[in-house]
């Protein structure tokens, strides 16, 4: 049975089957894992994967050049541009067998790249089946699942795309609109709906959850086209919906966005998708009044005017390279949801009246003098990030008290050598991450605090002692970087993380064993992240007496054979007239 979209054609058909245990078997397609899982009943789901680039190939290879049983090969001048097109069907076979049928047809390298020029366009017309695939799709999808999943197609062709930032941008749309559901679950399950219909795929996870996501460019454009949900401004054109849409993304040319003329007041969504270290145009952003989304995680920011606080319709702000201070009027943004400063050296400090945004859910990188009083953060709080801080108090009681908080990280924020987190603490909490608290040597949690706590991550708290005990059944990852340098002999702290020489590799890892193997504790849950050891450290000196000794005879070996070899081969033709 091919094909099946529907859950309740199979428990129509199922009862014309005889159930006498004869060993007959009955094989379902279909591209909704959820109708899968629910026709297996004790049998095999098997979810079939994307093909390799090899395989795709080969694939590929069949369709474009069949001959007489046998698979002809590429020609040498069109190999290159073959396999850039074969890599843009993203390891989907129906892509590549219609793209192989369709340059079979194909003479010369110009009508090639007049295919990979408009590619998707071709590929469409040229297969019914394509077409159909794509618009049932779409059609079996929610509305509201439909719009989550035209939003991918703003961002860029073969990006990843990050799923919490994902996420949010979809509850600043209102798409994830909640009823008893939280507004992040709902937009985890429009991702999870989107990736059992086999529309996004999975590029990572961390702890059970979708961290990063791609989509197929030939299953967003089809979708995309259909309705002008949303303008793009690329390096190759300019999108012709940007006039009818109120969603706009620039992954090209910034500075000429305000030179098209468009109705900017009615945009309601602007995503900076491409590097602009000089935006000049970009105190317009803070007068386009509708704006919901305002997205310039990848704009250079040096200043704020004041009038970014008459954006109050505004949910979400990206500031990833800000290097500016936010103004107080930030304070009159009464809608915010999101505020994202993230930022390899944020030097920002947010301002008191951050603490007066009701609606603020998602604080990322916020850099504060010192923690307002228990209850002043906003209690919608569902994720915090506080960096380079410079807290002398216990920061563990302030936040320990945010009802909704699920993921906190604390980054540089704390000088002091202990925190207690209490019975009654961190109830909603899920992740907490902890980065280079250098001073730290004990963390207390008793028992009864952070009772839905799923995840662990501890990284640069050099002096930390031990793992406390309420946490040591919950899957964690320790961070470590070891410096494979042999001229230094003790151990070093380099820039922002835990650096232990290459002599005290053994000892370094017996102090991270010291942890992590404290009793009670399986070793099998905890990762090690190690680079490799950097390019240059074969070449540095300072290796024991004995490898040097060998290191030289095998040397005097490989040029004594050479030799031999040399004169054994060489020498008659020294003699000879040449």
């Amino acid at each position: 049975m091919d094909d099946v979209w529907d859950k309740e054609a199979w428990q129509s058909l199922r009862r014309a089957f005889p159930t006498d245990a004869k060993g007959s078997k009955i094989i379902i397609t279909t591209r909704n894992k959820e109708i899968a899982t629910r026709t297996a009943e004790g049998g095999c789901c098997h979810e079939l994967r994307f093909l390799t680039q090899g395989e795709s190939w080969d694939l590929f290879c069949q369709k474009a050049f069949p001959g007489d049983g046998e698979i002809s090969c590429c020609p040498p001048a069109m190999t290159r541009l073959a396999e850039k097109m074969v890599e843009k069907c993203g390891g989907l076979p129906l892509a590549i067998v219609v793209l192989g049928g369709l340059l079979s047809h194909k003479t010369g390298p110009e009508e090639w790249v007049k295919v990979r020029d408009h590619i998707w366009q071709h590929l469409e017309n040229d297969s019914v089946e394509i077409r159909q695939l794509l618009t049932l799709s779409y059609n079996d999808l929610s509305p509201k699942s439909k719009l989550c999943f035209l939003y991918l197609g703003m961002f860029p062709e073969d990006s990843e795309i990050d799923a919490g930032r994902l996420t949010r941008l979809w509850m600043a749309e209102e798409f994830t609109i909640p009823s008893e559901q939280r507004m992040e679950d709902v937009a985890e399950d429009y991702i999870n709906e989107l990736m059992n219909r086999s529309l996004i795929q999975v590029a990572g996870r961390c702890w059970e959850k979708v961290v990063t996501c791609r989509v197929h460019d030939l299953a967003v454009k089809k979708a995309a086209a259909e309705v002008n949900f949303f303008g793009v401004l690329d390096k190759r054109n300019i999108s012709a919906s940007l006039v009818h849409s109120r969603r706009h993304a620039i992954q090209d040319k910034t500075d000429s966005y305000f030179l098209l003329g468009l109705s900017y007041s009615k945009v309601r969504s602007l995503l900076v998708l491409t590097y602009t270290p000089h935006f000049k145009a970009l105190h317009i952003c803070f007068k386009m009044r509708s704006l919901r989304v305002l997205d310039l995680r990848n704009v250079a920011v040096w200043r704020l005017p004041d009038s970014m606080g008459e954006l109050i319709h505004l949910e979400f702000l990206g500031l990833v390279l800000c290097t500016a201070e936010l103004p107080t009027s930030i304070c009159n943004l009464k809608s915010l949801q999101t505020l994202d400063l993230r930022s390899p050296t944020p030097i920002r400090k947010l301002p008191p009246e951050i603490c007066k945004l009701e609606q603020l859910r998602h604080l990322q990188d916020g850099v504060i003098d010192e923690l307002p009083a228990s209850g002043s953060f906003p209690e919608s709080l569902a994720s915090l990030i506080l960096r380079d801080s410079e807290f002398t108090e216990d920061p563990m009681p302030t936040l320990e008290s945010l009802p909704n908080l699920r993921s906190l990280e604390l980054i540089r924020v704390y000088h002091g050598n202990k925190i207690v987190c209490s019975a009654s603490g961190f109830r909603q909490l899920e992740v907490i991450r902890i980065s280079d608290l250098g001073e730290l040597e004990e963390w207390q949690v008793e028992e009864g605090a952070m009772p839905v706590i799923k995840g662990l991550h501890i990284h640069g708290c050099n002096k930390l002692k031990i793992i406390p005990e309420r946490l040591k059944s919950v899957p964690m990852v320790l961070v470590a970087k070891l410096d494979f340098s042999m001229k230094h002999q003790n151990r070093h702290n380099y820039g922002q993380s835990n650096t232990w020489s290459y002599a005290n590799t053994s000892s370094a890892l017996i102090k991270l064993n010291g942890i992590l193997k404290e009793p009670g504790v399986a070793s099998g849950r905890f990762n090690f992240w190690l680079p490799r050891p950097r390019q240059e450290a074969r070449y540095r000196t300072g290796a024991s007496p004995w490898g040097v000794a060998v290191l030289v005879v095998v040397l005097l070996v490989l040029v004594s054979y050479q030799s031999s070899v040399h004169s054994k081969w060489f020498a008659p033709l020294r003699r000879s007239k040449w």
